[in-house]
């Protein structure tokens, strides 16, 4: 990743809010903004606001992080947002870091809790997602546990890019390079009902984008892909589909 790419500088980041990692997890962009308008009695009302489920995988993501972090599998630095005072008509947010969790399913979205000068102040159940921060080296901790290796959190380095992937290279062979491509993409599969080959049979003929070789990829260049690939060279499925 290059600073050309938009999401570089978010990099610098040893910190990042529960929402913002789901994003990026997503593989989206935390400053993306999507536009809203809103009927006004003069004209429209237009308003920015930061793309959330504009992301494909954003609601899971986020579920995912929301629910480590309530169940203390993954640390967070929890920001909750309260309202001070219940006399006034408009209750201005303020934040604090409360010491200990609110998660008792019978306790109200608000709770009330007094300051130092006895003035009653509300105190949301819900922790503010915007503040609360998940440290990066854990975050990718958390994803390692549960298989995740890809996307914006482990990025390949330039030292560690394959020459055999570089379409420039004097040595490049597309063949070598889909074989590859393919084993890559399966990577993260666990069943294989068909066994191996089919499977990666499939994956060629879904991924026709990913040749890099002159002209329409050929049956005969596919079936030695698949058989470069194929990591299981007894053939057939495997009895208990794996």
């Amino acid at each position: 990743m290059t600073e050309d790419d938009p999401l570089f500088h978010w990099r610098l980041s040893d910190h990042l809010s529960v929402i913002n990692a789901a994003i990026l997890i997503a593989g989206g962009d935390p400053s993306a903004i999507d536009e809203l308008f809103f009927a006004g009695v003069d004209a429209p009302h237009r308003m920015e606001v930061q793309r959330r489920d504009g992301h494909p995988g954003f609601l899971a993501a986020f579920t995912s992080l929301k629910t480590a972090v309530r169940l203390r599998k993954l640390n967070a630095l929890l920001e909750y947002r309260i309202y001070n005072g219940v006399e006034s008509d408009r209750n201005e947010p303020c934040w604090i870091l409360p010491q200990r969790w609110l998660s008792d399913p019978s306790e109200v979205k608000f709770r009330s809790y007094v300051d130092d000068s006895t003035n009653p102040i509300l105190l949301e159940k819900e922790p503010d997602w915007e503040r609360t921060l998940l440290d990066v080296q854990d975050l990718k901790a958390w994803l390692q546990e549960r298989g995740l290796k890809t996307g914006f959190f482990f990025p390949v380095s330039e030292v560690d890019k394959d020459d055999f992937m570089d379409r420039s290279h004097d040595h490049f062979a597309p063949e070598l390079a889909m074989a590859a491509a393919a084993w890559r993409g399966l990577s993260q599969t666990t069943k294989f009902p068909l066994g191996p080959k089919v499977a990666i049979e499939e994956w060629i003929r879904s991924n026709p984008s990913k040749w890099q070789g002159e002209g329409e990829i050929s049956t005969s260049a596919k079936e030695r892909i698949a058989t470069l690939a194929n990591w299981k060279r007894s053939g057939g499925a495997n009895p208990t589909g794996g």
